[in-house]
């Protein structure tokens, strides 16, 4: 009889992915950043991503917030890649003193996204928001990314309100 021995380990999960979201002409939303990982020392995420045309990423601090139930001391950085020829963005979360995100899931952040009035985006339609180029550091330096995910944008529809048939009774005035 041959006996077999098997040794199950837990493999490491460290994924990273932008949320799903639905937004309307003319406003602006916070995209949720999101990591589930099992390494509990990463300490840093860098990644890129394109939006569509007429949906642009606020490159301000004081609009793009870290959540405080995984953030340590960390900090969000934007900028826009102005000589990739589309809309890319390059976000780094970091931890200046190198403290890694607290708990194993959920929200690391939040990044406002604008959608233009004028856009060409189609009312009722997703557009995606891909990412590329993700780095999940641990305090060594190790890029420890083992999955991440695209995200995307739907355009909803805005109300088309037609007011008609207006009575005006008793004591009631217009301004």
């Amino acid at each position: 009889m041959l006996l077999l021995s098997l040794n199950a380990t837990a493999q490491d999960v460290n994924k990273f992915y932008p949320g799903n979201v639905s937004c309307m002409k003319g406003l602006s939303i916070d995209l949720p950043l999101y990591m589930e990982n099992t390494n509990p020392n990463i300490v840093a995420l860098q990644f890129d991503i394109v939006t569509p045309q007429g949906a642009t990423l606020s490159t301000s601090s004081s609009e793009n917030k870290v959540d405080a139930t995984r953030a340590v001391d960390h900090r969000i950085n934007i900028r826009k890649l102005s000589s990739s020829g589309d809309n890319r963005y390059r976000l780094i979360l970091l931890s200046p003193t190198n403290k890694p995100f607290r708990a194993n899931k959920g929200v690391l952040g939040t990044v406002k996204m604008t959608i233009a009035d004028a856009a060409a985006l189609e009312e009722e339609q997703n557009y995606p928001l891909t990412v590329s180029s993700v780095i999940l550091s641990d305090s060594l330096g190790n890029n420890v990314m083992t999955a991440y995910e695209s995200g995307s944008l739907s355009i909803g529809a805005n109300p088309d309100f037609v007011v008609e048939n207006v009575r005006l009774t008793g004591n009631t005035t217009v301004n």
